[in-house]
């Protein structure tokens, strides 16, 4: 957030704290974001990804600028470079909070660091942020013709040109604020988007297929989520321990941004049904061809599963697809060809028959946009 020194007049602001003085500054800092900025608003925010909210970036705001704010929220982020850790810069940006925090806003803040290496976990704070405003503060949709306003160092500050007219309850308040959910991709990991190498236990092991990082970012492109869903039974096994998955899934993830593509979500199951530890060792809901994984992220980035696909290189993934509604892609990378060499496409019973053959991911996802297509 960028600090301008100078003194508001009364009309300063038009709508949720805007300060027109600051504007042209605003206009420039937009021109000339930071790449970490540049991909949270490019994959997260723009266009209401994040749960349907509409936020805007380096919005004056009082005496600031805010990276990103959501006005319907009261709710801004900001993305700290290397100059914020000084200790005078740490001093501003208290006041600057405690300012923003007097004047009814929320502030998330995050480094520039966390966007590109954790974009899955910074979008998960956010979204849990964004529960506890809708849960905290119960309202219908606004009304035009109302002010909301706050009053700040003595002055009345117009947060929203529109507001509620009324409070309601929470459970009539969540029947207005129901959106239009996500149709998701989700994909399998190994064999999909990397190399299938047996059991992933090695950094050096691992090899991104060529073709994901455009088949991922055509997923970006097109409004859709991009979420991975793997079977992790080497952690049961003892082969490798849940931080080296994660650690994988952050290297991917990281690699992905600097080629211009992001995964929404990973998810993955260290279970195993016979072997491992009492902890690991057991049957659950979240190994394929079971669909817990699937289910949880339904219910945490509102996915419209009917309406979804997941794209693997196994049948157990054609599976899984199946007993949530969604559609399956079969890819002939990892597994995929031996199996379709083996037992061949009509060996498949009709609980893991794939909807779709296709030579890789990048296939798989032009499939699935035409498909899309042709069936809206």
């Amino acid at each position: 957030m960028t600090e301008v020194e100078n003194q508001m007049s009364d009309n300063a602001f038009d709508n949720c704290g805007y300060n027109k003085k600051l504007k042209p500054l605003a206009g420039k800092l937009r021109r000339n974001m930071t790449k970490s900025e540049a991909c949270l608003w490019k994959y997260a925010l723009k266009a209401r990804h994040l749960k349907g909210y509409q936020f805007r970036r380096q919005r004056p705001v009082l005496n600031y600028i805010a990276d990103f704010i959501c006005k319907e929220l009261m709710l801004i982020i900001e993305i700290d470079g290397i100059t914020h850790d000084a200790e005078d810069s740490l001093a501003k940006d208290k006041r600057r909070e405690e300012d923003l925090n007097l004047a009814g806003f929320k502030v998330i803040r995050f480094t520039d660091e966390e966007v590109l290496s954790n974009m899955a976990g910074v979008v998960t704070v956010i979204e849990k942020e964004i529960e506890r405003i809708e849960k905290s503060t119960p309202l219908i949709p606004r009304q035009r013709g109302t002010r909301n306003t706050h009053t700040y160092n003595g002055k009345k500050v117009n947060y929203d040109k529109v507001s509620c007219t009324r409070r309601t309850n929470c459970d009539e308040s969540i029947k207005y604020k129901i959106l239009k959910k996500n149709i998701a991709v989700f994909l399998d990991r190994d064999g999909t988007i990397n190399e299938e190498v047996g059991y992933l236990d090695s950094l050096d092991k691992l090899k991104i297929i060529s073709t994901a990082y455009e088949a991922i970012k055509l997923i970006n492109l097109n409004g859709m989520k991009a979420i991975v869903i793997s079977n992790q039974a080497g952690v049961a096994r003892g082969y490798f321990s849940e931080d080296f998955v994660r650690m994988i899934n952050n290297y991917l993830q990281n690699d992905m941004l600097e080629n211009g593509a992001v995964i929404d979500r990973f998810y993955y199951c260290p279970h195993h049904p016979t072997e491992g530890n009492e902890v690991y060792q057991q049957i659950c809901n979240c190994r394929k061809p079971a669909p817990g994984m699937l289910l949880q992220a339904a219910e945490e980035l509102s996915i419209d599963l009917a309406k979804s696909y997941f794209v693997g290189d196994r049948f157990i993934d054609m599976e899984t697809a199946k007993k949530v509604g969604a559609k399956g892609v079969l890819v002939r990378t990892g597994y995929g060809d031996d199996l379709l060499q083996d037992d061949g496409p009509d060996t498949a019973t009709q609980e893991n028959k794939p909807d779709f053959v296709a030579a890789d991911i990048l296939e798989a996802v032009q499939w699935i946009l035409k498909d899309r297509k042709h069936n809206i």
